[in-house]
């Protein structure tokens, strides 16, 4: 039950007595948690999804009789076999009243690879209530501390804002029908001969635009003192690698083994699985379609490639043939600014520049896709390749749309007889 093991706040207590009382509190507020009050509790799987920890800082009641280092190990220890690397961000709750204690922890996090983005200090005998806990003076600390965190909050308030998100698309999708039904309806939105994974990915894509509807369609979402704070005033431009790689994150997935639209592939590696057709985009002819000046390729450190952009609703065809578009990966690191400012402020609207991003096997580039250098092939020959990256789901959809309107300009049909 996988959907079931996401957590959001976890409490590393030797005492459990202690830990059970503030995850019974915590829950009181609707938060709920997992206590691990030793090893033996840690799950098999590592967690993601973790934005708070409260942690005791002497978990093996070592204070005063053995050093600081030696006192928060067993913490740290228990923090690096609970937390996935791929946990993310999260806010430690450090329970002591000793700050040696506190900046000891905080170093053995991060000597582990798992270091907080945002810390409280906080000794037990401060949040009491009783025999049980003051949660609203507890939160009350963390918003304080974490107020100069403001991307950990802004991104907190928007993964919450995805989870309502998604209870208001399945709450509205089935209305007194059976699961069953309506996602079978919806796979029906493919051809009805598709198969059982060709469906799957129908429905997970009309699923996808529900959800993110009921996102954009919950303005109250983030609060404006973490908003304002964080937009609303002048901000650094990144520099060119950063912005290289915030594109490759925005605009690639992960490539896999395949024929599939979006997926990128080097020119070259088409053209030495295929049977060279009648027509097929040399790179003469690339570069004389780049403006017809051979100085906009020429002394650049280019490399063709190409994009499947078959379209969604033929690539299941017997036909088998997928279609491509041709462009030139330009490096920028080794380009002159002139004239990569003129290959990316090519004119023509058959051009389209995506980029500088970092792609694989070409490092930092930009690619620049001409609309008049399209090509169809048959899909079995293209299948044992490797892309060297892919493009987005909603990524390609724009470069199709853009791609087939450009395509329907008078000029564009070449016949070769």
């Amino acid at each position: 039950m996988r959907e079931l093991q996401t957590t959001r706040v976890v409490i590393i207590d030797d005492d459990a007595r202690e830990g059970e009382g503030l995850r019974d509190a915590l829950a009181e507020g609707g938060i709920p948690s997992l206590i691990f009050a030793g090893e033996d509790d840690l799950p098999s799987v590592p967690l993601t999804g973790v934005r708070l920890a409260a942690l005791d800082a002497d978990f093996a009641d070592q204070y005063g009789t053995q050093p600081d280092d030696v006192v928060t190990d067993p913490t740290a220890g228990m923090v690096a076999g609970l937390l996935a690397a791929e946990n993310g961000p999260y806010h430690a709750l450090i329970w002591t009243k000793h700050p040696g204690l506190a900046e000891s922890l905080e170093e053995k996090l991060a000597d582990r690879g798992f270091p907080a983005a945002a810390y409280t200090m906080l000794a037990k005998e401060e949040v009491r209530l009783g025999e049980g806990w003051d949660v609203p003076k507890i939160l009350q600390r963390i918003e304080q501390d974490r107020s100069g965190q403001l991307g950990l909050r802004f991104l907190s308030e928007w993964e919450r804002a995805v989870f309502d998100a998604g209870v208001a698309t399945v709450g509205d999708l089935f209305q007194g029908e059976t699961d069953t039904e309506v996602l079978r309806a919806l796979s029906y939105v493919e051809r009805e001969q598709a198969s059982a994974e060709q469906k799957l990915r129908a429905v997970a894509e009309a699923l996808s635009r529900l959800h993110a509807d009921a996102l954009d369609r919950r303005p109250g979402k983030y609060t404006e003192k973490v908003f304002d704070p964080l937009f609303g005033g002048e901000s650094k431009a990144p520099t060119e690698e950063r912005r290289a790689q915030l594109h490759a994150r925005l605009l690639l997935g992960t490539a896999s083994p395949g024929a599939s639209p979006g997926s990128i592939y080097l020119l070259d590696a088409i053209a030495r699985r295929l049977r060279r057709p009648k027509w097929f985009p040399s790179i003469e002819l690339i570069t004389r379609d780049f403006g017809g000046e051979s100085d906009r390729l020429e002394d650049l450190e280019t490399t063709p490639v190409a994009v499947e952009v078959t379209p969604l609703c033929d690539e299941h065809r017997e036909t088998r043939i997928a279609r491509f578009l041709v462009g030139v990966a330009v490096s920028v690191g080794e380009t002159s600014n002139t004239k990569r400012d003129r290959l990316r402020g090519l004119k023509s609207q058959a051009f389209r520049n995506d980029g500088p991003m970092i792609v694989p096997e070409l490092g930092h580039v930009d690619i620049v896709w001409c609309a008049r250098l399209a090509f169809t092939s048959p899909i079995e020959p293209v299948r044992t390749l490797m892309p060297i990256s892919r493009l987005r789901y909603d990524v390609l959809v724009d470069l199709q749309s853009w791609s087939s309107a450009q395509a329907s300009r008078p000029g564009y049909l070449s016949i070769s007889t």
